[in-house]
């Protein structure tokens, strides 16, 4: 919210600077949901032509999601899977979680799912065998966060 200390009525303009994610770029009070972290400049000038500028910045807080980076599928119930975990509150859905071997097959694939489901992930197998501990890789697409989506991606070690 922007603070002035003249009568809104006295405001001959208001230019807000970039206007990408902002509702309106000449209002005093527009709403942000810009994509990224952006550096706002907004302009104001009273009807006596004096000028006013002040820099607003804006943080897009992106959803603590994560994947761990080792698991083992080894019988005993203890991250025998590996899956997205996330704030249920603000992760609403995952895309696209995938998974490919170092030389880059797919292992694993499951598309809108959620967060938190352990058998919604991987179990560390392909095409019916057990793959071996060695060269996993792991890319993640997940995730809608209201209006904007992100991308994750790293590593993941499978041991047995």
């Amino acid at each position: 919210m922007l603070t002035i200390n003249i009568d809104p009525s006295k405001i001959k303009s208001v230019e807000w600077s970039p206007v990408a994610g902002l509702s309106c770029s000449d209002c005093l009070n527009p709403v942000a949901k810009p994509l990224v972290n952006t550096d706002y400049t907004v302009k104001v000038i009273d009807e006596n032509g004096c000028e006013s500028i002040s820099l607003i910045k804006v943080k897009v807080k992106t959803p603590d999601v994560y994947v761990p980076n080792v698991f083992a599928p080894n019988g005993d119930n203890i991250h025998d899977r590996v899956f997205v975990y996330g704030p249920d509150n603000e992760v609403i859905k995952i895309n696209v979680f995938q998974i490919f071997d170092r030389w880059g097959e797919k292992v694993f694939e499951i598309k809108n799912t959620f967060p938190n489901l352990p058998d919604h992930g991987w179990d560390g197998n392909f095409k019916g065998q057990k793959c071996k501990p060695r060269g996993i890789c792991l890319l993640g697409r997940s995730g809608s966060f209201e209006w904007k989506k992100w991308s994750l991606k790293g590593d993941v070690t499978l041991l047995r």
